[in-house]
């Protein structure tokens, strides 16, 4: 939709999935390598920005800014872009991989610091986006629930996973690809699967009520029922 954030945010979201699967020697590409390293962890906070601001594309309270700050900081800089900064993967043993461009100095152990406060962070921002999603569902109205709860309840699923892969990884400071790590990859691709379907379900909705609302008025425009057209609307638009 036109002027709505959703759509391009959704967007964004299904290539950062993509994207999180470059930062490997088979990509053979030091700008595709390094922009895999920068933006690996970028869906997640991609999701919930686009939960939150369901279906009208604006963010509106001053705590679900701050969360989808933090969280867009803590994936794109502490996760991405700073550990890239220290990183010589050749030094570090991976001999196929192509070079950083973005090297600065390869220092292992900030390397290594940088990113177990990106998981620490990762985990926090993953949680504060479901709580802030979850209250504000719950300070809704009936019919607004109606409306983003298939949208937030995908949301929240997907990102519950990401929090339990940011747990399992606080003991090592990364993020793993070990079978844990693949279970919870593909529930997260099955959350994300919902997650769409409940958006087009959202916008088949709309189309629905439009088309009901035409009918409605043009058999109002016949026969209008004297003092009944509040139930006529409510009927129409359920």
């Amino acid at each position: 939709r036109q002027r709505n954030a959703v759509g391009p945010l959704l967007a964004a979201a299904s290539v950062a999935w993509f994207i999180g699967e470059w930062d490997n020697p088979a990509v053979g590409r030091a700008d595709v390598f390094v922009l895999g390293l920068i933006l690996y962890a970028a869906c997640a906070p991609l999701v919930g920005w686009a939960m939150l601001a369901y279906p009208s594309g604006r963010l509106t309270s001053w705590a679900e800014r701050v969360v989808v700050s933090v969280a867009m900081a803590g994936s794109l800089l502490v996760l991405g872009l700073l550990p890239t900064l220290f990183f010589d993967p050749v030094a570090r043993g991976c001999l196929q991989c192509p070079e950083n461009p973005l090297l600065l100095l390869d220092e292992p152990a900030l390397y290594d610091d940088l990113n177990q406060v990106g998981v620490q962070l990762g985990l926090m921002w993953s949680l504060l986006l479901i709580a802030v999603a979850g209250w504000g569902l719950a300070r809704s109205t009936e019919t607004r629930r109606r409306v983003v709860a298939p949208v937030v309840a995908a949301g929240c699923t997907y990102l519950s996973l990401v929090a339990a892969m940011y747990g399992a990884s606080l003991d090592r400071g990364f993020v793993g690809s070990g079978g844990l790590e693949r279970l919870l990859w593909l529930g997260q691709a099955a959350a994300l699967v919902a997650l769409a379907a409940a958006v087009a379900w959202g916008l088949l909705r709309v189309h629905r009520a439009r088309s009901s609302l035409a009918r409605l008025v043009v058999e109002l425009g016949e026969s209008a029922p004297m003092g009944r057209l509040r139930e006529a609307l409510a009927g129409a638009l359920a």
